[in-house]
């Protein structure tokens, strides 16, 4: 028996040594193969430096490489310049600014949607539903959303001019960039049964916010926006779920050496009971995807719009030594049933365009002195007009009456 143990004993060992010679053996081949590349990528930049038909700027040269090099891992992976990393850092030097307006793509017209309360904008009399056709001379009608953007930021105290068309004319406006105290948040009531709230972003202490609106219009349903949101911090999406969620993990993470994190219901529940629509589109992303995600699978709200845009990573930023940062992706989120956000999106359970056109056909309520016409449910709504075509939101108050 003694024997029998003895031979195992050595079995294991030479086992043991078998497996860390083999993973040494694949190591050095593997930093072998890393250093040959290495040798290779400073041939090759020699060989332009010195035989490239006109001078190039070495550095630059590698900056961009490592920058082309970081973009091929994901798209939310990149290399900063000191400068892009003070930029993205919000560092006053180049801090961006734009004119306090949100916007939309309606067909091939861009709506202006929102003008925020005190901003540029709004001191110069632009409204909703005025339909932006140039930016500083430019056409924006073929434009995508980040182009347009880029078009109405920039830096502080510098000028834009809008060309716009409202009510039958066109009007250029020039105005002045600057601070925005833009408030994520707003709501107004619908009707007796129904509040509307809009979440822009999951700045800090919105969900105090959101839970002090809700408690003041107690026993009525909500519906949720969150159109182009594009998230925020994670842990106030976390405490906008326990608002509703009583219990269970409300989102997870995986990181690679670090294993799955998990953020969990802390029962407090004020809302476990309330009627919620979310509305949400192409460009609702992270944080409030994690949000959605919740509670669709908790089956705390109906989610009505378009599948969401499907950013469910986490990116880190390491400092480079004063020489600029990396963002790196690091993680993965996924939902309380352990399904990826990333790249999937949240898919809604009515599936349905913001706008699309609608024949009008004429009811006998809409003829002119109509006898014994009653007061219609369509009196007792309090919306802004520029979303009486919004086929969503309407969807949404048609669920909630019925």
């Amino acid at each position: 028996m003694a024997k029998i143990i003895i031979i195992l004993l050595i079995s294991i060992n030479l086992f043991a040594v078998t497996e860390n010679k083999t993973i040494k053996e694949n190591t050095k081949e593997k930093e072998k193969k890393i250093y040959n590349a290495l040798n290779i990528y400073a041939k090759v930049l020699n060989h332009i430096e010195n035989s490239y038909y006109k001078n190039v700027d070495t550095e630059k040269l590698i900056y961009k490489s490592i920058k082309e090099m970081t973009k091929s891992l994901d798209p939310h992976s990149e290399y900063m310049t000191e400068k892009e990393y003070k930029e993205f850092n919000g560092d006053l030097s180049g801090e961006t600014f734009g004119i306090g307006i949100e916007y939309e793509k309606k067909d091939d017209d861009v709506i202006i949607t929102r003008v925020y309360k005190g901003s540029p904008a709004d001191k110069l009399g632009v409204k909703p539903e005025m339909s932006i056709e140039k930016i500083n001379n430019i056409q924006v009608y073929e434009k995508s959303k980040e182009e347009i953007d880029k078009l109405i930021n920039g830096k502080l105290g510098t000028n834009l001019t809008l060309t716009y068309y409202y009510k039958n004319r066109f009007k250029t406006l020039t105005i002045i960039r600057d601070k925005t105290d833009l408030d994520v948040i707003e709501h107004f009531l619908v009707n007796k049964k129904i509040i509307y709230i809009k979440i822009s972003s999951f700045q800090k202490n919105i969900s105090k916010k959101f839970l002090n609106i809700a408690l003041r219009n107690k026993k009525k349903s909500i519906i949720l926006d969150l159109r182009d949101n594009p998230g925020g911090y994670v842990d106030e999406s976390v405490k906008l779920a326990n608002l509703f969620i009583e219990k269970g993990v409300i989102v997870s993470s995986i990181e690679r050496k670090k294993g799955e994190d998990f953020y969990y219901a802390s029962k407090k529940t004020p809302l476990k009971n309330t009627k919620t629509i979310i509305l949400i589109n192409s460009e609702t992303a992270s944080a409030a995807e994690i949000f959605i995600a919740a509670m669709k699978e908790y089956k705390k709200a109906i989610i009505i719009g378009e599948r969401s845009y499907g950013k469910g990573s986490i990116q880190s930023i390491i400092r480079i030594n004063g020489n600029g940062a990396l963002k790196l992706t690091v993680a993965l989120y996924y939902t309380p049933k352990h399904n990826l956000i990333q790249a999937k999106g949240i898919k809604p359970h009515i599936e349905i365009p913001k706008f699309f056109k609608m024949e009008k056909k004429e009811r006998e309520e809409d003829i002119k002195n109509i006898i014994n016409s009653e007061k219609s449910d369509k009196k007792e709504l309090f919306y802004p007009s520029y979303l009486k075509e919004d086929k969503q939101f309407m969807t949404a108050i048609s669920f909630l009456n019925n």
